[in-house]
């Protein structure tokens, strides 16, 4: 149950970090392991992503 959470936070594009400390894990590096389970992106979602970083301050 709590790989399919992080999996979907994953999915979700949920900041690694966060992820990592709501989990109790002692690093975003211990989420390498779920990372074969994130579905890849769809078409279109890249480009939406990237106009979404482009609105940061």
């Amino acid at each position: 149950m709590r790989a399919t959470w992080i999996v979907e936070l994953m999915a979700a594009h949920i900041d690694h970090d966060l992820i990592a400390k709501a989990a109790g894990l002692a690093s975003a590096a211990s989420l390498t392991r779920y990372q074969h389970h994130v579905p890849p992106l769809k078409v279109g979602q890249l480009d939406t992503l990237r106009r979404a970083g482009t609105d940061r301050p």
